[in-house]
């Protein structure tokens, strides 16, 4: 066995002990079977049992005493969890496409994982493998959790579902998949079918899942998305619809929250739809008024602008009307990804026109 091995072989059991170390620590411990108390105590099935407003104030004990017992030494264990697949993702785990400068850090500050955190916990999530995401400072249920909550609910077997392949509609960019899932409740058989199905007057009713197309979605991307709808429809229906959740993962957005940190650079200015030289755009600019904060998460509007303008010019319709609704500050989420990812396919990188 050579020296080199040897050293490493001490290193990886210098690791190992240091795990353990901070694993097994006594207020680590005590964090522990703390916040699994208030868990069990606020679960979904203990909490739609309760009257609404003996519901409101368990939760907000709840609440409270997570937020005492996850102190900022607790959670600097969790946040080794964030921006990783084996604890949880966020929509700002890779750095803007300008530059991000030395002091850019992924995922999101320690009060809003914390937050979110309690939220997760509270309504049954783990931070494990990626069961739930934060998107815009916000918690969302990723498939893996909605799934995990679907499976383990208490006296359920027996699960089965079953996804059509998808019907893509290309003048709205939606897709269209229907959806099936039974199992056993208690013994007793459910059942969820959502498809074309027509009723006794001879109407038809379409209740399938809508899944809106990201640019260059795929069938598999489509069905990953109709798979978490259709587990969310299903926790719907086991907690009689008070399970509160909003479901979302980082794909749905692609985007960054401008809030923290860099954001990215704006387009150069124009006149009369015609790029300024960057020597005269620098002048306007230093002489105009900063700009204001309040844009879409990513994307200024001088940028949205110009990704309309390339858009329209590539004769790319969907792209533009997104870009359009972002404007009008009447998008979605998916449509901030969507002319996210249009941009970095298919727009290089600014560079001065001198």
């Amino acid at each position: 066995m050579t020296q080199e091995t040897t050293e490493q072989r001490e290193q990886t059991s210098a690791a190992l002990a240091r795990i353990d170390q901070v694993s097994n620590a006594p207020a680590v411990l005590a964090a522990i079977d703390e916040v699994q108390l208030v868990v069990a105590s606020c679960a979904t099935q203990e909490m739609i049992a309760l009257p609404v407003l003996a519901r409101s104030i368990r939760r907000s004990v709840g609440i409270q005493q997570l937020r005492k017992v996850l102190t900022d030494d607790v959670m600097k264990i969790f946040m080794n969890l964030q921006s990783s697949s084996l604890g949880f993702r966020t929509d700002r785990d890779r750095p803007p496409q300008e530059g991000a400068g030395k002091d850019w850090r992924p995922g999101y500050p320690m009060p809003v994982v914390r937050e979110c955190l309690i939220e997760a916990l509270m309504r049954g999530l783990q931070p494990n493998d990626n069961e739930f995401n934060i998107l815009a400072q916000n918690m969302y249920v990723a498939k893996n959790g909605i799934k995990r909550l679907v499976m383990e609910w208490p006296g359920l077997t027996d699960f089965r579902k079953s996804l059509l392949v998808p019907v893509k509609d290309e003048k709205t960019k939606s897709a269209y998949v229907g959806a099936h899932a039974s199992w056993l409740l208690n013994g007793k058989l459910q059942k969820l079918d959502l498809d074309i199905e027509k009723l006794e007057d001879g109407q038809l009713r379409d209740s399938r899942l809508s899944i809106k197309q990201n640019f260059g979605m795929g069938d598999d991307g489509i069905l990953g998305k109709a798979e978490r709808k259709l587990y969310k429809a299903v926790y719907d229906i086991l907690t009689g619809g008070n399970s509160g959740l909003m479901d979302g993962e980082v794909h749905d957005i692609t985007g960054y929250d401008t809030t923290e940190g860099p954001a990215p650079a704006p387009a150069l200015p124009e006149n009369d739809g015609k790029r300024l030289p960057a020597s005269q755009a620098r002048k306007q600019q230093s002489a105009a008024p900063p700009p204001k904060t309040d844009s879409k998460p990513g994307l200024l509007p001088a940028e949205v602008k110009d990704i309309k303008r390339h858009a329209k010019e590539a004769g790319v319709i969907a792209i533009v009307e997104a870009c359009d609704r972002i404007l009008q500050a009447a998008e979605d989420f998916e449509d901030v990804g969507a002319v996210m990812d249009w941009r970095d396919q298919h727009m290089p990188k600014l560079r001065e026109i001198e």
